[in-house]
């Protein structure tokens, strides 16, 4: 999801910018989560504010659904670009400093080696046994040892366009996926728990 692209357009509104409202919290969250952000490489960069931007967004889904018409059920790369330019152009209002180095680092060319995202990836190979349809597309893989491992299909990760009408046809086949873990505020439990996000898939031949 190209949230970096929108901060252009939202500099220059964000002197019009509407009331306080609860997006401002939403802002405020991803601001604290967004400045905790340390990699160098633009793909990363992006990553972690892309899932910073759903985390601060997951406890008002019904607020985004009534108000905004954000169906937070079913976030594809449109809906992630609405609730991006939402949040995003508040976030410069909110804290600009932080927003224009983030801007920065998503267009310096990578320095080369191994990424962050990559070097704190997980990987899990094993055949995808089920694919659930509930808030997110969540893939179930079964390892050889007959593990079952949930993960998520929460934001953009390289082919995951090419997959987008056409993912039913993994089932049953042996995949390698990355990912890596982020928490989640879960409000049935009242607490945040982990939850395994799909940062690249690769089919088995």
């Amino acid at each position: 999801m190209k949230y970096f692209t929108l901060f252009l357009l939202a500099l220059s509104l964000a002197g019009s910018a509407a009331a306080q409202d609860i997006v401002d919290k939403m802002a405020d969250a991803a601001c604290a989560c967004s400045s905790a952000i340390q990699s160098d490489d633009p793909e990363t960069v992006q990553m972690e504010f892309g899932m910073c931007i759903l985390k601060a967004a997951q406890p008002y889904a019904k607020v985004l659904q009534k108000k905004y018409g954000i169906d937070f059920t079913h976030i594809d790369q449109t809906t992630g670009e609405k609730l991006g330019r939402l949040i995003g152009m508040r976030m410069v209002a909110r804290c600009p400093d932080l927003t224009a180095k983030l801007m920065q680092q998503a267009e310096e060319p990578a320095t080369g080696g191994q990424t962050a995202a990559v070097a704190s990836a997980h990987t899990l190979t094993g055949k995808l046994v089920d694919i659930a349809h509930e808030q997110f597309v969540t893939f179930h893989v079964q390892s050889p040892d007959g593990k079952i491992t949930k993960v998520l299909w929460l934001s953009f990760f390289p082919n995951s366009n090419a997959l987008m009408n056409d993912y039913g046809r993994l089932l049953q086949k042996q995949v390698t996926i990355q990912y890596q873990e982020e928490e989640f505020y879960n409000p049935r439990l009242g607490e945040y728990t982990p939850t395994k996000i799909i940062t690249a898939l690769q089919p088995e031949d």
